[in-house]
């Protein structure tokens, strides 16, 4: 996971050199992480999300240095499969159209929810799962690499 790989660059970062990176200097990571081999994968998924992941991480950070939360903890693969979607979104006859998908997601939500500006995806609450979402995925050939 995205967010757990950058978690700790910024754990090790501060044990190492009483030093924070910056959101700036983890995005220009994450672009080189792009172009590696063994994270080639990264390609495959919006890169707004995967920015989107960092802000959060970002944010996450100053609330703690504010204390206002407790220091942020890695990810379990296994919580809240959700994933978010800035822009590009949208919703045409009960289906969600998603950027990267070939096809529309039956969309089985009340319909009060405002896709055209972005949106908070959980296939859980749309009436599919992971594996069906991987299925509607362009054809990208699957990897079972991971950062962590």
């Amino acid at each position: 996971m995205v967010i757990n790989y950058f978690l700790n660059q910024r754990k090790q970062e501060y044990l190492n050199n009483k030093k924070s990176i910056t959101y700036n200097q983890q995005s220009k990571s994450l672009t080189q992480l792009k172009q590696n081999d063994d994270t080639e994968w990264l390609k495959e998924v919006n890169s707004q999300s995967l920015q989107y992941s960092l802000k959060c991480l970002d944010q996450t950070y100053q609330n703690f240095f504010n204390k206002r939360i407790k220091f942020p903890n890695f990810k379990s693969k296994k919580s809240k499969n959700s994933f978010t979607c800035p822009q590009f979104v949208r919703n045409e006859d009960n289906l969600l159209f998603i950027p990267k998908f070939q096809e529309g997601i039956k969309n089985i939500s009340d319909g009060t929810s405002d896709y055209e500006r972005g949106a908070k995806i959980n296939p859980k609450k749309l009436g599919t799962s992971n594996e069906t979402l991987k299925k509607m995925e362009p054809s990208v050939p699957e990897t079972t690499t991971s950062l962590v």
